[in-house]
């Protein structure tokens, strides 16, 4: 008798900078990667879907990279979503034209939160963000393990715009300054802020308290009795979890995936958070 054929499913999270596949097969009951890729989105612009053909070539492209590593073939993926897109048509557009069939359609926040706590965490009241381009998806796991979403409509871009604008820069200089030099990390209280430091510094600010008035809404209470979890890639900005710690008041850690074996350290940035949790969502609905 031949063996059975492992259990895989397969996380898609359609980013408007990179689009992510992550393969994530069930052994015994427990999950294990199988494979993971990454490539660049084309076909957005500020957001939105401008380009169908192009966003379905991504998609396609990092599906295929996927399963080629895997040894697989991937017809079948669970997507990701903001609760504040406005494009599920182009979106589903997108996806139909790329060969690919959804099984579901899952929040963005939803996903990193299953992707980054364990059952046992998420009976404690946590809250995880995953922060994108354009906005924020919270997601928020209650005592009983139920979990509510919000979207936030600010994300990585305003920080970006902020240096954009104040440096007289473009926006594709701005964000490369954001990524190699940006950071609101302090080595002292007395270490005298650097000019990008007090743009980023107000940004978060700003937008550490939008998250704050929407994670009371959901939780009932401030803070919330788990901490916060940020993923995506606009939570890599240095400083940004101890400010965040100082700010809401509450345990705040980058979002690294937990309970997969054989996750690389490779894949360790908070940017593939959503990717493996769609996954893991994908075997979980199907009773794995």
């Amino acid at each position: 008798m031949e063996p059975s054929a492992p259990l895989i499913r397969a996380g898609l999270d359609a980013g408007t900078a990179y689009t992510r596949c992550v393969l994530i097969e069930w052994v015994n009951g427990r999950p294990r990667l199988r494979s993971a890729s990454i490539v660049p989105s084309d076909g957005w612009e500020q957001g939105r879907i401008r380009n169908v053909d192009a966003v379905a070539g991504s998609v396609s492209a990092a599906a295929m990279a996927a399963g080629i590593r895997a040894g697989a073939e991937i017809d079948t993926v669970t997507a990701g979503y903001a609760d504040s897109f406005n494009q599920m048509e182009a979106l589903n557009a997108s996806l139909e034209r790329s060969g690919l069939r959804v099984a579901d359609y899952v929040v963005e926040g939803e996903a990193a939160l299953l992707a980054t706590t364990s059952d046992l965490m998420r009976q404690g009241g946590i809250t995880a963000a995953a922060i994108g381009v354009e906005s924020t998806e919270l997601a928020y796991s209650d005592l009983t393990g139920g979990i509510r979403t919000v979207s936030v409509p600010m994300g990585a871009r305003e920080f970006t715009q902020d240096i954009a604008s104040l440096f007289d820069l473009p926006f594709a200089e701005a964000e490369h300054r954001k990524v190699t030099v940006g950071s609101i990390a302090r080595s002292s209280l007395e270490e005298k802020a650097t000019p990008l430091q007090e743009i980023l510094e107000a940004r978060a600010g700003q937008y550490l308290h939008m998250l704050e008035f929407q994670i009371e809404e959901l939780a009932g209470q401030l803070p919330p009795p788990g901490g916060l979890i940020l993923t995506g890639g606009g939570a890599c900005l240095p400083g940004l979890c101890d400010y965040a710690e100082e700010l809401l008041q509450c345990p705040v850690r980058l979002g690294q995936v937990v309970g997969v074996a054989e996750w690389p350290l490779e894949l360790s940035a908070p940017s593939w958070a959503v990717a493996a949790g769609l996954a893991l969502h994908g075997g979980i609905a199907h009773g794995w």
